[in-house]
């Protein structure tokens, strides 16, 4: 998502002159917030999120643009498209409403990524042969995964290793990670015992 553009900037004294961005953008980031409620079927998983929000460098002036930036994660092809449909439309809307230009500047990025039935049968069979009994379970999550671009050419599964230490709670994309480094040698086995196993 990408920014909101006034006609000019004013004094802060004199908004009646100007088309004011932040009061705009203030606006939109509410009604971008009814996507998921109103546009995305119930059952399906989206999420729209305003991430960053820039406009001005003094506090009495009326800047003459407002930059937000965002993204959008589904799990559902129909609720991506549906998505940004919402957002080209509430842009366009809001735009119109206050007088102003506004841009909307979307790429999509990675599709979300789902495992192969077969593929993950096999997988989970060949590490329980090799390790023994192994948690499986794993919420579904929202991130994004270049790996999906390859899950949509050939059936792949995706692999995750616990890396938590006794004790902790370790998470990626943390400061203060300290994975049990441990975990590197039960994911090689994992991985080549079930890569052994397809093959055979």
């Amino acid at each position: 998502m990408r920014h909101h553009r006034a006609w000019q900037g004013r004094h802060a004294a004199r908004p009646y002159a100007a088309v004011d961005p932040i009061v705009i953008a203030a606006q939109l980031i509410g009604q971008l917030q009814t996507i998921v409620s109103r546009d995305v079927r119930a059952l399906d998983a989206c999420v729209v999120t305003v991430g960053s929000v820039h406009a001005g460098e003094a506090r009495n002036i009326i800047p003459e643009r407002c930059e937000l930036k965002g993204t959008v994660r589904s799990r559902q092809p129909e609720a991506r498209d549906a998505a940004e449909a919402g957002l080209r439309r509430l842009c366009e809307g809001v735009g119109l409403s206050f007088r102003a230009g506004c841009e909307l500047a979307y790429r999509r990025g990675t599709p979300p990524i789902f495992n192969d039935a077969g593929m993950l049968q096999r997988t989970m069979g060949a590490i329980s042969a090799q390790l023994g009994d192994v948690a499986f379970d794993y919420e579904p999550s929202m991130g994004g995964e270049d790996f999906a671009l390859i899950a949509q050419m050939v059936p792949s599964f995706r692999l995750l290793v616990g890396s938590s230490q006794p004790g902790r709670s370790d998470k990626v994309h943390n400061p203060d990670y300290q994975p049990d480094e441990r975990s590197i040698a039960f994911g090689t086995l994992a991985l080549a015992r079930t890569t052994v196993d397809l093959l055979s």
